[in-house]
């Protein structure tokens, strides 16, 4: 089983933490993360393994926070 979650952000605050925790003890799951912001999860993601890569949010997305 694939799966691919999707922060907006690079940070990690408390949503970013259960993320972790998911691809931590998801046996058997490959784990993809996707970020619209650079920044440590996407170290802390590749760490346990998962593809992590961060995409470029377009201009009009970006201005809309979070």
């Amino acid at each position: 089983m694939r799966v691919t979650h999707l922060s907006p952000s690079g940070e990690i605050g408390g949503a970013e933490r259960v993320l972790l925790e998911c691809i931590r003890v998801a046996r058997g799951v490959q784990s993809t993360v996707v970020t619209l912001g650079d920044g440590p999860l996407l170290a802390q993601a590749r760490a346990l393994g998962a593809e992590a890569r961060f995409v470029e949010a377009p201009a009009s997305l970006a201005a809309a926070g979070d």
